[in-house]
């Protein structure tokens, strides 16, 4: 008698703890209640993936407590756990994606105009399952839908559900090169108000200039449909990464679309986010990185630096500074933080 397993799963994982101290300046941006304040936090994390030459599973979960030293803010526990399945055939290929995450609003809601009641937490459940299947050697079609779902544990904001279904064509011009046609059928509903229709489509053109740098650049056109009213607009993106030798590595997003949001309505948004990786050497890492997000007559922008230390195999430091502004009609707020991080990671 002879037994085999049908599926053989090649198995990775990984797990660990952070702790981290820090200490905030004006924590929730506010401009006229600043709260200054010290927090510690704990959290864990672990992640097992496991592979086969046609299949693969992925499972991740993230869970972090954190204490303000100031009585008016609330203890938070944050959370992300993951599902990542896929399955590859001869042509068809089948995957789905479950994603639960709480957040804290300040990280979370930066463009809202409640933006001054930040001491809460938002919950989204994120389900997108999808197909791809490839014609022939040049052609390809994809296909998933999107069901989100978001809540949270105050007032000032409107929870939402927020279902797409997007189709694509991928189009390979060469082995460096393709282009993609996509289209996005989504419709957002509020808790307080009537359901948003939003339709789009999209031109994008992928290039891999070298093994090193990789550009993406697309432009579309999106219209809403609001209970009340409508609008429609053009939308846009440009993305480079670019590993400039073996200690440095580049990333720049330049990008402009209709975002479902808080607020209870969907709004045209422009965002630009920029990374810098540096190795000092083998054991010491820097990192830049710079946010600048626009919605209606909000702005705001957020710069990061850090550093961290590869003490041990098992055990890095790192720390952390970050400054960020927030812009709105004739109010703006500014904040600092900087946060110290032990890690514990035995595999």
């Amino acid at each position: 008698m002879v037994c085999k397993p049908v599926y053989a799963y090649d198995w990775n994982n990984d797990y660990g703890v952070d702790l981290t101290a820090g200490y905030h300046d004006n924590i929730d941006l506010s401009d006229d209640d600043e709260i200054d304040t010290s927090s510690g936090a704990i959290g864990v994390f672990a992640d097992i993936e496991g592979t086969t030459e046609i299949s693969r599973i992925s499972l991740g979960l993230a869970l972090t407590g954190t204490t303000y030293s100031d009585s008016s803010l609330d203890d938070e526990t944050t959370y992300n756990l993951s599902l990542d399945t896929s399955r590859s055939g001869e042509r068809l290929t089948g995957f789905l994606s479950v994603v639960l995450d709480r957040e804290a609003t300040r990280e979370t809601e930066t463009l809202d105009s409640e933006f001054d009641e930040q001491n809460g937490t938002r919950d989204s459940v994120t389900v997108t399952p999808g197909l791809s299947y490839e014609v022939n050697e040049r052609n390809s079609f994809a296909a998933s839908l999107r069901f989100v779902d978001v809540s949270y544990d105050t007032d000032s904001y409107t929870e939402y559900t927020d279902n797409s279904l997007l189709l694509s064509w991928i189009h390979q011009l060469d082995d460096a090169s393709s282009i993609s046609t996509n289209f996005e059928f989504a419709e957002y509903d509020p808790d307080d108000d009537g359901t948003t229709d939003t339709n789009s489509v999209d031109v994008g053109y992928d290039y891999r200039a070298s093994e090193a740098t990789s550009y993406y650049f697309s432009l579309g056109y999106t219209k809403v449909d609001e209970p009340d009213d409508s609008t429609n607009g053009g939308t846009g993106e440009f993305a480079v990464d670019h590993q400039i030798d073996e200690r440095n590595e580049f990333s720049l997003t330049l990008s402009k679309s209709y975002e479902a949001s808080g607020e209870g309505d969907v709004s045209d948004e422009d965002r630009l986010n920029l990374g810098w990786n540096h190795a000092l050497s083998e054991k010491v890492q820097f990192t830049l990185s710079t946010e600048v997000a626009s919605r209606d007559d909000t702005d705001y922008y957020s710069v990061g630096v850090g550093s961290s230390y590869q003490y041990t195999r098992e055990i890095a430091l790192s720390a952390d500074y970050r400054y960020r502004g927030r812009e709105e009609d004739s109010d703006d707020a500014k904040s600092s933080s900087i946060l110290f991080t032990l890690s514990y990671s035995p595999i």
